[in-house]
């Protein structure tokens, strides 16, 4: 059965008479499971969320990532962790700080003992060792696998919503991409989404409210739009550049924290060279400990690591690379910085180039520049209902909106994210009060 209400049709649920409204949202990383659990959480009884998210890989996630590292000279693999997203300012990251203790989820401190490392970019020589405090205020997620925990206990929060038969539920698809979002005839109210799944091939949705939880650039790359989004706004997302699109991070994990012995924080900073950038490092920093995963070794054996950024021309030139020849290229940059025992005391390596990841980075990422001085994020149409282009349908009755880091001014960082997720729950518990009330 179903009834319009201000303009909206919605379905009603015949047990209790509720509204029912199916939500899509694409993208599984930070914005679009907070953006799930949050709706699926929601205090409003009279609404009844049918909620399925859709993610391209093969994991959850997005740009928050952990993974395995290849052993060096050993039989043992260990976490490579964050090699995405990783920092949080707690004083600062009021609405991330709210999820993870929600979650759970608690954090420590960025190593910060000793003295940094400032080198030439031109050539890759020490240039002056000094304490800079850049780490103050800086933390990281406690556990074993970094920040990826958030992500498993957003997973976990929402298991709770898998198995709803009458009540709000949270369905979760991997490796199946959205191909169209289309908004046919004015009696046709819903969006019609049509994906293709690896596993079973094409499927179609419908759905009252979609959401883009995925940089604006990807979503308007490679989502066919029926009818266009207004060219404004689609100038907009083609513009605005993607967090991490053309970054490589690296991590080396060593059998011990040797610069600490040195007096080092493990931290070091490239003055970069506009002519010339010989060393691939931009940044390096102590990772924190690593754990095993070989549980013959169990906890005698926590290592330290250090983690990097690499941009371009580097990361571009080690796109298509091995990973043992990422390893052969930079170590020796990092024996320059750190001596000889960047190299005895290595155990695994593990890097992740962005740019390679196709639901990340698209083939019109012309990125070459520092993530800090991305121009052009956080524009305010991209935080507002996107309105299909044609006069003779209306997208008034569903709902189109745009989430993700890029979206918000806090681009760039977790909080964003978050902070895109809270708005678009906001956006749509005020679109839904439109709609019938239980009888």
């Amino acid at each position: 059965m179903y009834v319009y209400s201000s303009g909206v049709l919605v379905t009603l649920v015949m047990c209790g008479q509720l509204p029912e409204v199916k939500v899509i949202i694409v993208g599984g990383g930070l914005s679009g499971l907070t953006t799930a659990l949050l709706l699926a959480s929601a205090v409003a009884t009279n609404i009844i969320f049918k909620i399925t998210v859709i993610e391209s890989r093969q994991r959850l996630g997005g740009r928050i990532f952990s993974s395995t590292g290849f052993p060096v000279e050993t039989d043992s693999y260990y976490v490579a962790k964050d090699l995405g997203a990783a920092w949080t300012w707690p004083s600062h990251d009021k609405n991330l700080g709210e999820l993870l203790q929600q979650l759970n989820i608690s954090l420590k401190p960025q190593p910060s003992c000793g003295s940094d490392i400032y080198f030439d970019a031109s050539n890759g020589q020490i240039l002056q060792k000094a304490i800079s405090g850049w780490q103050q205020g800086t933390y990281r997620v406690k556990h074993e696998i970094g920040t990826y925990h958030i992500i498993q206990r957003l997973q976990e929060q929402l298991s709770h919503y898998s198995k709803s038969q009458e009540g709000t539920s949270v369905q979760i698809h991997l490796e199946e991409q959205v191909l169209e979002i289309s908004k046919g005839t004015e009696e046709t109210v819903q969006f019609e989404i049509t994906s293709d799944s690896r596993s079973s091939g094409p499927s179609k949705y419908l759905a009252d409210v979609v959401i883009l939880a995925m940089p604006p650039k990807l979503a308007i790359s490679s989502i066919q739009f029926t009818p266009n989004v207004p060219n404004p706004l689609r100038n907009i997302m083609y513009s605005t550049p993607t967090w991490m699109e053309a970054t490589m991070k690296l991590v080396f994990t060593f059998s011990a924290a040797f610069w600490r012995k040195q007096g080092l924080s493990g931290s070091a900073f490239a003055l970069r060279s506009r002519s010339s950038t010989a060393s691939p490092f931009s940044q390096i920093w102590e990772n924190e400990e690593e754990q095993p995963l070989d549980e013959k070794q169990g906890e005698k054996c926590t290592l330290a690591s250090l983690g990097a950024f690499v941009f371009p021309p580097h990361s571009t030139y080690l796109q298509h690379k091995t990973q043992k020849e990422v390893l052969q290229y930079t170590l020796p940059h990092l024996k320059v910085l750190y001596g000889e025992d960047a190299e005895t005391c290595l155990v695994s390596f593990m890097s992740h180039n962005w740019s390679q990841e196709v639901f990340t980075s698209t083939s019109t990422s012309t990125s070459t520049s520092h993530p800090s001085t991305m121009k052009g994020v956080g524009h305010k149409l991209l935080r507002q209902p996107v309105q299909l282009e044609n006069k003779e349908v209306s997208t008034s009755r569903c709902l189109l909106l745009l989430a993700g880091t890029e979206t918000e001014e806090e681009h760039g960082h977790m909080e964003g994210a978050v902070m895109s997720a809270k708005r678009v729950v906001a956006q749509v518990q005020e679109w839904c009060s439109t709609l019938p009330s239980r009888e």
